[in-house]
């Protein structure tokens, strides 16, 4: 009996740390996000919602240490992988969207569940200390039952309880009962089948191949999107260095005219049309720099970086670009349409979501017909003095109970309504 109670305790203490849950929630998330990912693409992509701060007490982590960490101003160098491998690790849009990937596998965990074997243990105790002459005391109960959801709609539970007050009051058989239940229920008519009562696990399981396609093509475009912000930057990079290079020629033309003209070979006009020139350029090279500053603050909040780090961009992929070209790709406009339904993920989910709205206008159809439900239960019980456990059960004593349950459908006015949307 005291191993018993030392294991049920151990259980429960380890039972109720919160680290316990989130790493059988992770397991379990991940899990799910790896088949489904193996079953559309043939692999499986490493992927996780973990961040540095992950394994730390949101407690633990202050305001001040966040500020201090925006604040950093180092010198960085990056080339364009390495600029993309940054969005990909500080990015916070990115972390969101992994993070909402995340979310809808773990709901649809939340629905297997409830197709899954439901167990439920309880225990009570009770002190007793009447007025006048009556002796106190001191009694236990505990249950356990466990319940399955049936996919045709069904749903089928055992219980099992038992009170130990037994072992606390001075006659041992007082009061002492034991009890086993069965029970099932069954839908006939509204809810039967699977094709209405796991619509909503099938619904789930739906979302999660849209959340991993979306994720997909997102990071697609992320990515083509990076690499596009960075070399937009080393275009105004350049930008700035062809500006100079007008600039110190308009100035140089400047100081020519302006000789020519002590020595009169070019009027006044001539000059003031080449210094409005000089200006002009001036201006176009400010105008440069104020331009790729802005644009290299905004790739810096992009990356998730710190507007005080100092970035130092590698030309080398722009320079193998104008070395090697870019590649013809010759396509027609059947060949682009294949590639867009077989690639085109969005297009796809947008597809596979007419099939859903198909499948709930049957349920919603089947919401609309009379509740025709079948039960049916057995019981058994012992208890009294003449108490003997379990074993004591007479199988001739088990009471039975079967009927059916019948709801009219005299007010259907929310399913008319459900029924009628998902027409829509």
């Amino acid at each position: 009996m005291v191993t018993s109670w030392v294991i049920l305790v151990s259980i429960f203490l380890v039972a109720c740390k919160s680290s316990y849950y989130k790493k059988k929630a992770d397991k379990n998330t991940y899990g799910i996000l790896e088949k489904i990912q193996n079953d559309l693409f043939g692999k499986k992509d490493p992927f996780t919602i973990d961040t540095p701060y992950s394994d730390r007490s949101p407690d633990e982590v202050s305001s001040q240490e966040i500020l201090a960490e925006r604040d950093l101003r180092e010198i960085m160098e990056i080339d364009v992988d390495r600029a993309l491998e940054i969005a990909i690790a500080s990015s916070r849009e990115y972390q969101s969207q992994k993070e909402s990937l995340y979310l809808s596998a773990l709901s649809l965990s939340e629905t297997e569940f409830v197709f899954s074997p439901q167990f439920l243990a309880t225990a009570g105790a009770d002190y007793t200390n009447p007025k006048g002459d009556g002796d106190p005391s001191m009694g236990m109960a505990g249950q356990l039952s466990v319940s399955q959801l049936l996919r045709t709609g069904g749903r089928i539970s055992a219980n099992l309880t038992r009170d130990l007050t037994r072992f606390y009051v001075g006659n041992p058989r007082q009061g002492v009962s034991d009890a086993i239940s069965l029970n099932l229920s069954q839908p006939l008519l509204r809810g039967f089948g699977s094709r209405v009562a796991a619509e909503n696990l099938r619904q789930a399981e739906r979302n999660v191949i849209y959340a991993i396609r979306d994720f997909n093509h997102y990071q697609n475009e992320f990515a083509v999107g990076k690499v596009q912000d960075y070399f937009r930057l080393l275009r105004g990079r350049d930008i700035i260095r062809n500006s100079y290079a007008d600039y110190q020629s308009r100035t140089n033309e400047t100081a020519r005219l302006v000789e020519q003209l002590d020595a009169g070979r070019v009027s006044n006009v001539d000059l003031g049309e080449i210094q409005q020139a000089e200006l002009t350029s001036k201006n176009n090279y400010i105008n440069a720099i104020a331009n790729y500053g802005t644009d290299i603050d905004r790739f810096k909040i992009d990356l998730g970086l710190p507007l005080g780090a100092e970035l130092k961009l590698d030309d080398k992929a722009l320079n193998e670009i104008t070395e090697v070209g870019l590649p013809f790709i010759e396509m027609d406009a059947e060949y682009a349409f294949d590639l867009a339904i077989e690639y085109s993920w969005p297009l796809m989910n947008e597809i596979d979501r007419f099939e859903d709205a198909k499948r709930k206008v049957y349920v919603a159809a089947n919401r609309l017909k009379p509740g025709i439900d079948f039960f049916t239960s057995a019981s058994l019980s012992d208890e009294g003095e003449s108490f003997g456990g379990y074993a004591s059960f007479d199988p001739d004593n088990v009471r039975t109970t079967m009927g059916v349950e019948l709801d009219i459908p005299v007010n259907r006015f929310n399913e008319r309504n459900q029924y009628r949307t998902t027409l829509i």
